[in-house]
């Protein structure tokens, strides 16, 4: 499998929501989730109404993540979360609707992976980005969030990694100079 690269400047981050955004507003906002939770594209896509209404009630929402099974808690910025509220209002989804739904299928069976990676790597080739995929969005999290904070450990927490060896792999792949 082929690494795929974060998205490491602003620049890149709002010309990838542009393009998204003309896609339909779902996907920008699986993506602006995505870079602002680090969780895994198979743990997006199993998130339901009910748990974005879990967030907006008490502030955060709980999951085992389907990889590693290790529970972590979300958090979702408060325009974010205003955006996903006014999306799940037009588009009248219910409680048991998955947030990411499939328009081929009901709207209780998400996109699949393979659908989002598609788009996601149309929207690199169309802001000419090499190796944009699914992960780049769990990449971007670390990376920033490193950017922000400068420790390793709280990347590591944040991305649920057994192992800070693991960490420091997203990290040198990422963005070599951010080690040197």
């Amino acid at each position: 499998m082929q690494r795929v690269n974060p998205v490491s400047s602003d620049i890149q981050h709002e010309r990838i929501l542009t393009y998204l955004e003309s896609r339909h507003k779902r996907f920008a906002i699986l993506y602006r989730l995505g870079v602002e939770s680090g969780l895994r594209v198979s743990d997006l896509l199993n998130l339901r109404v009910s748990h974005i209404r879990e967030c907006q009630r008490v502030g955060s929402h709980t999951l085992t993540m389907k990889k590693t099974k290790t529970e972590i808690t979300i958090k979702i910025s408060p325009e974010l979360l205003t955006e996903i509220m006014s999306y799940i209002k037009s588009h009248k989804l219910r409680s048991e609707d998955a947030l990411f739904w499939s328009r081929e299928r009901n709207r209780r069976r998400p996109l699949s992976r393979q659908h989002v990676h598609r788009v996601l790597k149309a929207a690199g080739i169309a802001v000419d980005l090499e190796r944009i995929g699914t992960h780049s969005m769990r990449r971007t999290f670390a990376l920033h969030l490193y950017r922000q904070c400068g420790d390793m450990r709280e990347v590591q927490k944040a991305m649920g990694h057994k192992y800070i060896s693991s960490t420091v792999c997203y990290m040198l792949d990422a963005d070599r100079r951010l080690l040197v």
